[in-house]
């Protein structure tokens, strides 16, 4: 296996305090970046010297992840502290496959060789090129809540719901 990546990102927010019904209220507006590149290729090797002979996979991907939120606090009383929010979140994704055809059940041709992987022809024999590219994006909003009980000094409890999301891996 060999694999090079690269990600780069950025972050940053806005905090407003003020105050209302004799606590601190605070809220707050934010945005995230993510851009990530990689490259990855996996080769079977001879287990006598180590010699590559078929390629099973080679990737570049792009991904990147874009979002914005808002968050306040409010605190009706001073033991007493509601959060919440929204985030959205759009993610894009570029794959390369230069190795997309892993398998030929009709091969076409008297020196085809099922073991090198990264054919140039369809399932059924026909010629095509060995890479492909997809691409895609998706985008979704993000609600969040939290109740946080502060009865005495140092000690909290909290309840608290929200949505996640995670970004898929590009191979799949």
């Amino acid at each position: 296996k060999s694999i090079d990546t690269t990600t780069i990102g950025a972050r940053g927010s806005a905090r407003w305090h003020g105050k209302a019904l004799g606590q601190k209220q605070e809220f707050e507006l934010g945005y995230l970046a993510r851009g990530d590149r990689a490259e990855g290729v996996q080769e079977r090797v001879q287990a006598s010297n180590g010699v590559p002979y078929a390629k099973e996979v080679d990737l570049e991907s792009k991904t990147a992840n874009v979002g914005i939120y808002a968050d306040a606090a409010v605190k009706p009383i001073g033991w007493f502290t509601l959060k919440g929010g929204v985030r959205g979140e759009l993610f894009t994704y570029e794959v390369l496959n230069r190795c997309a055809v892993s398998d030929v059940r009709f091969p076409a041709g008297a020196g085809f060789d099922g073991d090198t992987g990264c054919f140039s022809q369809q399932p059924a024999g026909e010629y095509r090129l060995p890479s492909q590219r997809t691409t895609t994006s998706g985008s979704t909003i993000l609600p969040r809540a939290v109740a946080i009980f502060g009865p005495f000094e140092g000690f909290a409890l909290s309840a608290g719901w929200g949505r996640g999301v995670r970004a898929i891996d590009p191979q799949f």
